[in-house]
């Protein structure tokens, strides 16, 4: 949209307009929002949920996908209309040991590595500190990376993933 409206009456049959071209060309409009857990008012909810009014028979006009934590859920429960409204929810589960050494090699490849950076042991406590939690693994491993890289050692193991959790203020399994 060019010129957008500043005022939500006018504002909207734009966006309807836009919708439509979009709908037209067979295409399909998604709206993404990452950390919508951080969103917690009943009025950002029903605007959600109006904009899932927007639709040609047989087909809604846009996509909402929410992404957050755990207490998205709680915070969309002061809207019900709108969790009547969720077509697909997926939650994500902690990884076992086995898939979180799976998740740190497969990220490590997509990375460029070419050998195995992480040691066995190293990968155990990975997972030990993480608890198989996605995030924490990532920021887990991030943190490895670059102290390995500041002490100058080409494999991370165990005693540097304890101490770099312990850092981190992550419990000890």
């Amino acid at each position: 949209m060019p010129n957008p409206a500043e005022r939500k009456a006018e504002l909207l049959p734009q966006l309807f307009e836009r919708l439509m071209a979009i709908h037209e060309a067979g295409r399909k409009a998604v709206v993404i929002i990452d950390e919508a857990n951080m969103l917690k008012s009943k009025d950002i909810f029903e605007e959600f949920r109006g904009l899932s009014n927007l639709e040609v028979p047989g087909r809604k006009l846009i996509s909402i996908v929410l992404l957050g934590l755990p207490e998205l859920e709680d915070h969309m429960a002061i809207d019900p209309p709108l969790v009547q409204r969720i077509a697909v929810k997926v939650g994500i589960k902690s990884l076992d040991a086995g898939a979180t050494a799976n998740y740190v090699r497969h990220r490590m490849a997509v990375a460029g590595a070419k050998t195995s950076i992480f040691e066995s042991e190293a990968l155990a406590a990975v997972h030990a500190y993480s608890k198989g939690i996605p995030r924490v693994i990532n920021t887990l491993c991030d943190n490895c990376l670059l102290e390995a890289f500041l002490i100058k050692k080409d494999r991370v193991n165990a005693a540097l993933v304890t101490d770099v959790a312990k850092d981190m203020g992550l419990v000890a399994p």
